[in-house]
């Protein structure tokens, strides 16, 4: 009975050439997304910076159109926040899949590389649910020692598994004066006093998804930080 439980965990393990397959799946799990719009609580705590609780409304379209509608709002992790799996498909090959758990629950691990020598990420390792094909859990490695982790909790909205939660953790390498990849415009900061580490927390709620936002939403505004 042993050995018949052992043969059916490892026959449930995919090879390391389903990890496109698995993204396919992913990404077909939000295929029918094409907009949304959605209401953010973030929480922060960043070394060496005090940055209140703020309030924000995010619009989001497909492939990666982003607009944030809060005055102020200036950090985020904007990958995460908008994590779009046919786009990571399109930049990341995948090396190895394992069966794993995360938080008692079982869950796919693919550990990835990027395709271009140029990328400033050197691997991201990606949490897959199987059951509902969301993604759990990103890590990101970066070429100058800078880490990032961001985990999300999802709820149903209509048909589609969405973000409720997020929660994000990040680290840098103690003597790097580059500002990090996940890093936005930050008011007061520069490279040379970037922030060394911190976590971030956002809240979802009030989700509006396929309204069909128009174009010139994500138009940026004269004077607008990128």
């Amino acid at each position: 009975m042993f050995a018949l439980l052992i043969a059916m965990i490892v026959a449930s393990i995919p090879t390391d050439t389903s990890g496109t397959a698995i993204l396919e799946r992913v990404a077909a799990q939000y295929a029918a997304v094409q907009d949304y719009v959605v209401t953010l609580n973030i929480t922060t705590n960043i070394e060496r910076m005090s940055v209140p609780p703020m309030n924000a409304t995010m619009y989001f379209k497909k492939p990666d159109k982003v607009h944030f509608d809060a005055k102020g709002f200036a950090i985020l992790p904007r990958e995460g926040l908008t994590l779009n799996p046919a786009l990571l498909a399109e930049r990341f090959l995948v090396d190895v899949v394992m069966s794993d758990t995360l938080a008692g629950k079982r869950v796919l691990k693919l550990t990835m590389h990027p395709r271009s020598d140029q990328a400033r990420t050197r691997r991201v390792i990606l949490f897959v649910d199987p059951d509902r094909w969301t993604p759990e859990k990103f890590t990101t490695a970066g070429i100058d020692g800078r880490t990032m982790s961001a985990s999300f909790t999802h709820t149903r909205v209509d048909q589609f598994w969405l973000p409720s939660n997020l929660f994000v953790e990040f680290s840098a390498a103690a003597d790097t004066t580059a500002v990090p990849q996940w890093e936005q415009s930050v008011p007061g900061s520069s490279g040379r006093n970037a922030f060394r580490g911190g976590t971030i927390e956002v809240k979802y709620s009030d989700y509006r998804v396929n309204t069909d936002l128009d174009d010139t939403m994500f138009e940026q505004s004269p004077g607008e930080e990128k």
